[in-house]
């Protein structure tokens, strides 16, 4: 068949363009590969040639490949009745007539394949981003936590939290322009206004100073009032995505409670080891799959009882909204919980 989405060879790893003869697997959840590759997917003859390395990358290119694969694998709101369950056949090829559209509904529809919770975190990451506010990355180092929530939210605001970091960094502060005082925003301020998304990096290394802030930043109504006097409230589109390297028991009960979806980042994103032999990427993978990953219980208070909701009525599946919300162990506690109540 035809690709009609840009992609990756599941064999050689090579980019797969618009208008490649490929091969596509159901079976094997969409993986995609160049027709001249198939062949190599099956125990090779001893005369069969040796797979060239996969080409080394440098550092923009490796950029441009992760914007490319999360630009392709976005889920996006759009008119639907259901999410998307795999990619039908009519995805890759022009010649399969498409079957018209159902009933009007919004709903957060998947490009690719269903999500499901055994989806990459970059994918729920994704998918959460158009309906959910404030968001928790938690990860080991070099997953890509930081890189991938710009790319997915589209920002440039960003900062870093240390045990220095004042308000003055989050909000802004006066400076000394040509002999005047003057006000100037800092990141957060200027996110409030626009309605953009802010990353802030390390968030449990926050100073006491930013302590009573950070509570009104990622509040159900987000605010701040500055030292000019403003009040400044959050228009629409203003998001809150945070990473860490630690537990999330390491931050404050009330700032765990206004953390909407937590997403566990333990492995690199594809993109990120893309450039490697096949035997790194392996090894790699293999380094940061037998990491312990704590599993998280949180309890159903109001505000994540909402969110949980609000994110099964945009088309997430209980199971992944409910991991999401309460942690893989309280996930399970909350869902029994809420079939005995509904059955009573």
């Amino acid at each position: 068949m035809i690709a009609k989405f840009k992609g990756t060879c599941a064999v050689c790893r090579k980019p797969v363009n618009v208008g490649d003869e490929i091969g596509w697997s159901r079976r094997e959840r969409g993986r995609v590969y160049h027709a001249a590759c198939i062949e190599r997917e099956t125990p090779a003859s001893p005369s069969a040639p040796v797979a060239s390395p996969a080409p080394v990358l440098d550092p923009e290119q490796l950029l441009q490949a992760l914007a490319s694969l999360l630009k392709n694998s976005a889920v996006v709101s759009t008119v639907e009745s259901s999410v998307e369950c795999e990619p039908a056949e009519s995805d890759y090829d022009s010649t399969v007539e498409s079957k018209p559209a159902p009933a009007a509904k919004t709903t957060v529809v998947s490009k690719h394949r269903k999500l499901d919770t055994n989806a990459a975190w970059y994918e729920v990451l994704s998918a959460i981003l158009p309906v959910s506010n404030r968001v928790l990355l938690v990860g080991p180092p070099s997953s890509g936590k930081s890189t991938t929530a710009m790319l997915s939210a589209e920002t440039k605001h960003r900062l870093t939290m240390t045990e220095t970091t004042s308000r003055e960094d989050l909000i802004g502060m006066f400076h000394l322009i040509d002999g005047e005082t003057r006000w100037i925003d800092g990141p957060v301020t200027v996110a409030m206004r626009n309605g953009d998304a802010v990353l802030i990096d390390e968030i449990d290394r926050y100073s006491p100073e930013c302590a009573s802030l950070l509570y009104s930043l990622i509040d159900d109504k987000p605010h701040v009032s500055l030292p000019t006097g403003e009040f400044v409230e959050a228009s629409d589109g203003y998001k809150v995505i945070m990473t860490t390297n630690e537990s999330v028991e390491t931050l404050p009960v009330a700032v765990q409670d206004r953390i909407e979806v937590i997403i566990v980042a333990s492995t690199p994103h594809e993109a990120a080891i893309a450039d490697m032999p096949d035997a790194g990427r392996d090894v790699c993978m293999r380094y940061y799959k037998v990491q312990p990953v704590r599993a998280l219980k949180l309890a159903p208070t109001v505000r994540r009882m909402r969110t949980f909701y609000r994110l099964l009525k945009n088309g997430i599946p209980n199971e992944v909204a409910a991991n999401l919300v309460f942690g893989a162990q309280g996930a399970q506690e909350v869902l029994s919980a809420l079939t005995s109540a509904e059955g009573n």
